[in-house]
């Protein structure tokens, strides 16, 4: 809705952090109805910290990527595969421990129910 008309991939540095910020604001609503807070720094924290990984693997695949010219596949460095995937899961859990935290001002004990 919003990705392609403001340029996708090709201007991902305004695309993609525009798209998470309207996917954190309209979170707001749901930290509210489940406590009683917006939340508002919390959630664009959490979509902040998504929407920036999201960036950076978007100008790094097409700068580390290659297509092979002899049969059109891609091919990927194993270094950046690995890279990626550590970006992907350090940014996943800081939004996973900030939403927990300061959106929903909870804890994993009373999660799982061990308080």
């Amino acid at each position: 809705m919003f990705y392609y008309p403001l340029g996708g991939k090709g201007r991902a540095f305004l695309s993609i952090p525009l798209m998470f910020l309207l996917n954190a604001s309209s979170h707001y609503s749901v930290s509210e109805a489940l406590v009683g807070d917006k939340s508002e720094l919390g959630w664009n924290v959490v979509f902040g910290a998504l929407g920036l990984a999201a960036t950076i693997e978007v100008y790094c695949d097409s700068f580390f990527e290659g297509i092979n010219t002899d049969d059109g596949t891609r091919s990927t460095n194993k270094w950046w595969t690995r890279v990626r995937f550590v970006l992907a899961s350090a940014s996943l859990r800081f939004a996973a421990y900030t939403l927990l935290h300061k959106c929903l001002n909870s804890s994993l004990h009373s999660l799982l129910g061990l308080q």
